[in-house]
């Protein structure tokens, strides 16, 4: 009888604990843990910032990363760490505390880039050796597939391989074939440090190997984004791609611009005066469109045209804005997201105008956003993004970061189809891909055909947003999708809602109170009357 107490108590005990703090039912696996060294964080007059492209890179494992300069780099540090990644701008690599931990860790590391003639001296556990640098390498191959890449410097040469090694990917300069990427025992060798073209794609679906990570291998999709969608676009156009897509049972995202301000007007025109754009808008996602913010009004300075401007970013002197950044975002996209809502028009991810917005940006966005769509900037430098091949998951930056990377339609651009084939065609060598192509909406919808086409004779499954788990938070406006399904809670009055959540969430911890101290008390109480039996007894 006891036992059977004991164990009712001990089940509500951990109700109790579990109902107090969810993270304890829903705790994460183990993550590994990455040491991220670099010497420089970009290429002398390039703007964007390599060791941010890497490490957001990483997002898509099941990682936690920290990253560290060089010369900060404290002995014995690398035993913390089951993976070491080093990446050499310059190889400018000083630290002979590094160099000698990394020699004798059997730990996995990967070097990227320069400055690996310094891991190789006097290294007797990696047999292949530094010969120089190359600028006349113009071919990658990787799995039975080979790419042009035009002229890019500094790349390494590495000789002496022996059948210890293996090599994933060669590169060529049409005579002879070297190494780009290439492991002996727990050393990895990247020949050169970059975040664009397909060299970066290659590298990235390596990392499946490199983390022995297979089961994050997914299924490859694709996804249409009609682009710079507001209240002044022809709504028979957009109808009409609505209709198509949904003839080819392809569902869409639609970046969403809630409001417009004409060039060297003053006047912002909401989504709430065009009724007409309201109901096309709710038709699109009716027949599969799902909408993405887009900004406010994809301009806030000067004369800018809405579409042309930027939001979150100052175009015209290329630096982040000289401003509160959380609270113009907050303004911003509290403006934004209230004019959707109140129309019946719900959000369920956000793109910046331009994909430009400071690193102090994408942070706050976190806040009011699951889901991002884009390239990422990753400097604030100045503009420079990076496009990624799949899906990046709990980074310094995002939740969850969509990658739009095969491009748009230029209508000057007589190649225009082709070259989102080339593009489609890169991105698809890494394994469990997401790919993503924008189209704008006054174009001739022939080319949204075309593109349509193509895609589905690679024969791939088209994203669907609102089927995944995506939140939108902002005051006191909720929406979630799963599913299909889209969930919107919403209170014209925050403070009453504030109240009302409160007070249900203080009802809820004095009903698991109660229940905790009657479990307590029946306990004591079932153990005082053996107790008494048992002196009545004379035992």
């Amino acid at each position: 009888m006891i036992f059977r107490n004991l164990l009712v108590f001990f089940l509500i005990l951990i109700l109790f604990l579990s109902s107090a703090n969810p993270l304890l039912s829903n705790a994460e696996d183990t993550k590994k843990k990455v040491l991220l060294v670099y010497d420089r964080r970009s290429f002398f007059g390039f703007s964007g910032d390599i060791v941010t492209s890497y490490r957001e890179l990483f997002g898509h494992f099941n990682v936690d990363v920290l990253e560290e300069i060089e010369e900060d780099y404290k002995k014995g540090q690398a035993d913390d760490f089951d993976f070491i990644f080093v990446i050499g701008i310059e190889g400018d690599f000083f630290n002979s505390i590094l160099l000698e931990d990394l020699k004798k860790t059997k730990k996995t590391v990967c070097w990227i880039g320069r400055g690996i003639e310094k891991l190789l001296e006097k290294n007797k556990r990696v047999s292949f050796t530094y010969d120089g640098e190359s600028g006349e390498l113009v071919k990658v191959f990787y799995r039975k597939k080979s790419f042009d890449i035009g002229l890019i410097d500094n790349f390494t040469i590495i000789d002496n391989i022996s059948s210890n090694s293996k090599v994933y990917s060669w590169l060529s300069d049409g005579k002879n074939m070297y190494p780009y990427i290439i492991r002996e025992n727990n050393y990895w060798y990247v020949s050169r440090a970059i975040s664009y073209s397909v060299l970066f794609y290659i590298f990235a679906d390596v990392l499946y190997d490199l983390f022995n990570e297979y089961s994050k291998i997914d299924k490859s999709r694709v996804f249409i984004r009609i682009e710079d969608v507001h209240p002044f676009r022809d709504t028979e156009k957009l109808r009409a791609i609505a209709e198509y897509l949904n003839s080819k049972k392809v569902p869409f995202m639609i970046a969403m611009i809630p409001a417009y301000k004409s060039q060297n007007s003053s006047y912002i025109t909401p989504l709430s005066e065009k009724p007409e754009f309201i109901k096309t808008i709710k038709y699109m996602q009716k027949l599969g469109g799902s909408i993405i913010l887009h900004g406010y009004a994809h301009q806030a300075f000067g004369g800018e045209l809405t579409g042309e401007g930027f939001e979150f970013w100052d175009g015209i002197n290329d630096k982040p804005l000289s401003l509160d950044i959380e609270n113009w975002i907050y303004k911003r996209i509290g403006l934004g997201i209230q004019e959707c809502v109140k129309n019946g028009i719900y959000p369920l991810a956000f793109e910046a105008p331009h994909y430009a917005v400071s690193q102090r940006g994408y942070k706050v966005l976190k806040k009011y956003f699951s889901t991002y769509c884009g390239h990422i900037q990753t400097s604030d430098q100045g503009f420079a993004t990076t496009s990624y091949p799949y899906i990046l998951y709990d980074t310094e930056l995002f939740h969850k970061f969509i990658p739009e990377n095969l491009g748009y339609v230029d209508p000057n651009n007589p190649l225009t189809i082709n070259d989102i084939k080339n593009n489609f065609e890169k991105v698809s060598i890494v394994r469990g891909f997401t790919a993503g192509v924008f189209f704008h909406p006054y174009l001739d919808i022939k080319y949204l055909k075309e593109i349509v086409e193509m895609l589905k004779s690679e024969n791939i499954e088209f994203y669907d947003l609102k089927k995944e788990d995506n939140w939108v938070k902002w005051n006191n406006i909720n929406i979630m999708s799963k599913n299909g399904e889209i969930c919107v809670d919403y209170s014209e009055n925050s403070k009453d809602d504030s109240i009302k959540k409160g007070f249900a969430k203080g009802i809820k911890i004095l009903i698991i109170f109660v229940l905790f101290v009657n479990a307590i008390f029946f306990y004591i109480l079932i153990k005082s009357k053996k107790k008494a039996n048992k002196d009545l007894l004379g035992d």
